[in-house]
């Protein structure tokens, strides 16, 4: 209680020093809304004489926030307003809360404003807007798209020769959360398939093959906010024929499956490979152990002493140590062959 009423002291006695007329407010049309739908948050700064100030940006985390506008103007004869006006958009469900904003004022009083050392006047002052609580419902279905859209989608041609390109374009319109069409993706069987980004809410997509396919419907599901409905949209789906294919077809073949049979030698030699890896590993730690005095010791570890420069060191400390350290440093030694050994590469 005490601190509140210091704290009011505070800005009373501020307010009386400025005396001057200053005010910082947030407002929101909706403070409770779905998942992407958008809301406007509105703020209003009013001053009536100052040297400086700046206003703290909004930002959310789970939210995209967007300047819409912002206005500057005379609202009486000694009294200015700011407003700006910021789009949010939230990215998932949740009980939120816009904390408060702060604009930092720096004024000089009228009646220092003649003097050569005015800025020794200078004042400054933090005014801040209403923390505002907000309320984000998820969409139904577990929906994360909203908005009211059409989607199309064409091609160039219905027929092809084989292993040249055909092109798909897939545009969708309207407005809602949907930012890009990165999401969108296309698997065909036995096509090859490369997409390009295009400008605004249209992407396009690359087909080769050396068969006839089918380009399946692409659809879209979403929450329309204005009809308050889920909606599902999708594209034509087109019979694309693929013509001079009898030699190229059968060469193809032969090339899938020789591609087939060097994939399997090369994870056949690998697997191999990592079992050799894993028997020297073992037999290497296994002489390590047995070793009874350092000469032993460095017939194993000397081959390897080019690998590692801490293993370099600890080769010449092995020649040079007594009886009694060996024991520790054989456990060194063991530790710096499992550090050398942890890449495969390096200790081959």
């Amino acid at each position: 209680m005490q601190t509140s009423l210091f704290r009011a002291f505070l800005c009373l006695l501020s307010f009386y020093t400025f005396s001057h007329a200053y005010s910082f407010t947030s407002t929101l049309d909706k403070t409770s809304f779905m998942v992407g739908e958008k809301a406007t948050l509105g703020l209003k700064f009013c001053y009536d004489n100052l040297e400086e100030y700046t206003l703290e940006e909004p930002q959310l985390l789970n939210f995209n926030v967007a300047l819409l506008s912002e206005e500057e103007k005379q609202e009486t004869n000694t009294t200015v307003c700011l407003h700006k006006h910021y789009a949010l958009s939230a990215k998932k469900a949740g009980m939120f809360t816009l904390p408060a904003l702060k604009a930092h004022i720096e004024s000089i009083p009228p009646k220092y404003q003649e003097r050569y050392n005015k800025n020794h006047y200078l004042q400054k002052l933090d005014i801040y807007t209403k923390a505002l609580p907000i309320e984000v419902t998820p969409l139904p279905e577990g929906l994360s798209v909203t908005g009211n859209y059409t989607l199309t989608a064409s091609v160039n041609n219905t027929e092809v020769q084989a292993q040249t390109p055909l092109h798909l374009t897939v545009s969708l319109k309207g407005e809602g959360n949907i930012e890009n069409l990165d999401f969108l993706t296309l698997s065909i069987p036995y096509t090859l398939i490369y997409s390009h980004k295009t400008e605004g809410l249209s992407k396009t997509f690359d087909i080769i093959s050396e068969a006839n396919y089918t380009i399946p419907a692409i659809a879209l599901t979403y929450f329309n906010q204005e009809q308050q409905m889920v909606e599902r949209i999708h594209t034509e789906s087109y019979h694309i024929t693929v013509t001079g294919v009898s030699v190229k077809e059968s060469k193809s073949i032969w090339v899938l499956l020789l591609a087939i049979y060097l994939g399997l030698f090369y994870v056949v030699y690998r697997i191999f490979k990592t079992l050799s890896f894993i028997d020297e590993k073992k037999i290497l730690f296994k002489r390590i152990k047995s070793a009874k005095n350092k000469e032993a010791l460095l017939k194993v570890i000397a081959p390897y002493m080019h690998k590692s420069k801490g293993l370099e060191r600890l080769v010449y400390r092995v020649e040079m140590s007594e009886r009694s350290a060996f024991k520790g440093l054989k456990k060194e030694t063991t530790t710096q062959m499992h550090l050398l050994t942890q890449n495969s590469n390096k200790f081959k």
